[in-house]
């Protein structure tokens, strides 16, 4: 769930949407940039988060996170492509490799110094795994849509930054060790394998 909200509603909040959808709630209180885990009305875990700019706000809506995945790849959203990354291929051919990237059409890798990147038909491109990729080591995938996450970033010193600065992402949530989060998701009690240590190995 991304909701607006103070912190004391947002313990109200997660009472109502544990009626709705179960015990536990990741609650993200977009105006504080934090991320909490609330347990049967109580909270589990509590982390800082980067959220949308002014420009592209997170969006309002509730949902349910339907799986986890480590070491994701990242297909940057049409705009992003169109506004971002082809203009910087345009000027660098060697940009795309420089990022861990590559140029896909019809599932098929294409050379990026040969793609008119200036023109309306661009290819789709695709950012490898590593500690370079902008989702960071693992995202949770949410029911009601394809291109917002609550993700892991490249840059995890990023969450360290006062509140006010930390409002940087295109509409996604980044956790600086989303590890953390995993795990209480994860985990059934003391004996579970799901470890953040474990999660970060893998």
């Amino acid at each position: 769930a991304a909701l607006r909200g103070s912190s004391p509603a947002l313990v109200e909040t997660s009472a109502r949407l544990a009626k709705a959808g179960g015990e536990r709630s990741v609650i993200v209180n977009i105006p504080a940039a934090t991320v909490q885990l609330i347990e049967n009305g109580k909270a589990l875990g509590s982390w800082r988060a980067i959220v949308g700019k002014i420009e592209h706000e997170s969006r309002q809506f509730v949902s349910k996170i339907v799986s986890i995945q480590l070491a994701p790849t990242w297909t940057p959203p049409s705009s992003i492509l169109r506004r971002e990354i082809a203009p910087k291929a345009a000027r660098n051919p060697s940009y795309l490799e420089s990022q861990n990237m590559r140029a896909m059409r019809a599932g098929q890798p294409l050379d990026a110094r040969a793609i008119r990147w200036r023109g309306a038909n661009l290819p789709l491109v695709v950012q490898r795994p590593g500690r370079h990729n902008a989702l960071g080591p693992m995202r949770f995938d949410i029911a009601m849509s394809r291109n917002y996450y609550i993700h892991g970033t490249s840059n995890p010193a990023l969450v360290d930054r006062s509140l006010g600065k930390r409002f940087l992402s295109h509409g996604c949530v980044r956790l600086g060790d989303p590890a953390q989060l995993a795990a209480r998701l994860l985990g059934q009690g003391e004996a579970t394998q799901w470890t953040p240590e474990r999660l970060r190995a893998m």
